[in-house]
């Protein structure tokens, strides 16, 4: 295992700055480990020196950050992530590793006492900048009160993926640095034409989980089946499988739903590809990286108003909100979008098209890359 100096002075290595990606959990297939690689990747690419720290099972994300020399340090938890005891576990070696680094990015927030207790360390060390990365919307996810402003004004800044998102962490007490940019989005090739129909393919590609509100998606799909010949095409895996077969089975769908299991990271082109759209039922997201992944290979999303979604989707050309309540007016909204797909009003190449001029990569990879040039040096040149 490699050493690195542990007095060495802190933000003077300008050319390499030290980047530790404190993850936390790290599952083997989701958006924020997604995006968390790719930042690494991109990081390393620019002479930055990141590192991983996590919990959990040995992963292709992992293997292929090794593979490009990214150091990884892991646990090997699996459970008991209800009372946080992988988070804890880890706790010992991220003190370690966090007096190693220049910027600490967490993927995890603690409890506030442990949070609390972390930030008074750091500032006797005159230790890294802290940053966060949003994984929801902050409104989603805290509600106001003095422990959310406590906590989050622990961190010297914040990455934020929407201005709405901004003004959420401002309601919420937060005072320090907020940087709005986009989760990496994946690079733009030329899609493939949409399947022949009949049938309609409607996709979901995510964590089968309580938030993604997957119930709901099967009631507005019995509905549609009344009317039109379609399937609905469930690439994922998680808890709430079984509850999903037996629900499909209480409503007598099952036989057009499919459940595709985990789908690896090369296999997601290929599942995108298949459908005609994607829906997405959750009652909270933050930016969805799945959805990036999907109008970047030209197909176009429904999608409840959490999350980032009511930005996304105001470029009708990707697609349409529907409602989080009223199951009725969630399976209209489906749809009304499969009948502007069949009509030719979402070709996928203007759906690229567009997606390529509204999430520039190279021009987002060029954002994160000054914001953390700024934050090893202290934030020095930027202001709150």
């Amino acid at each position: 295992m490699e050493t690195m100096d542990r007095n060495a002075p802190r933000r003077t290595q300008a050319l390499a700055p030290r980047v530790l990606l404190y993850s936390g959990g790290f599952a083997p297939v989701g958006g924020i480990e997604t995006f968390l690689s790719e930042l690494a990747n991109c990081l390393l690419d620019r002479d930055f020196q990141p590192r991983l720290l996590c919990w959990g099972q040995n992963s292709v994300l992992m293997r292929d950050l090794r593979r490009r020399g990214v150091p990884v340090r892991r646990l090997f938890w699996r459970w008991g992530c209800r009372w946080g005891w992988p988070d804890y576990a880890l706790l010992p070696l991220g003190l370690r590793e966090i007096r190693l680094a220049d910027v600490v990015v967490m993927g995890k927030v603690f409890r506030e006492p442990v949070q609390m207790r972390l930030g008074g360390r750091r500032r006797r060390w005159e230790g890294p900048a802290f940053v966060l990365v949003t994984p929801y919307r902050p409104s989603e996810l805290w509600a106001r009160g003095d422990e959310a402003a406590r906590v989050l004004n622990s961190f010297d800044a914040i990455v934020t993926q929407s201005e709405r998102f901004a003004q959420d962490l401002r309601d919420l007490g937060y005072n320090h640095i907020i940087e709005v940019i986009p989760y990496i989005p994946p690079a733009v090739v030329k899609p493939r034409e949409l399947p022949p129909f009949p049938p309609f393919r409607l996709g979901f590609l995510g964590r089968l989980e309580a938030q993604k509100n997957l119930c709901y998606l099967l009631e507005a799909f019995a509905l549609i089946r009344r009317r039109l010949p379609v399937e609905l095409h469930l690439f994922g895996d998680g808890s709430e499988e079984s509850s999903l077969r037996n629900t499909g089975a209480t409503i007598g769908v099952a036989e057009h739903v499919y459940l595709h299991g985990r789908v690896s990271r090369e296999g997601v082109a290929k599942a995108v590809d298949e459908c005609h759209l994607f829906v997405f039922s959750s009652f909270s997201e933050g930016q969805c990286l799945a959805a990036l992944e999907i109008l970047a290979r030209g197909r176009t999303i429904v999608a409840t108003p959490v999350g980032v979604f009511p930005e996304l989707l105001c470029d009708r050309m990707f697609g349409r909100l529907a409602p989080l309540g009223n199951v009725q007016q969630f399976a209209e909204a489906i749809e009304q979008q499969l009948a502007g797909v069949s009509q030719g009003g979402a070709e996928p190449g203007d759906v690229c098209r567009i997606f390529a001029r509204n999430f520039p990569r190279e021009q987002i990879i060029d954002d994160y890359v000054e914001f953390f040039r700024k934050a090893a040096s202290g934030f020095s040149k930027c202001s709150s």
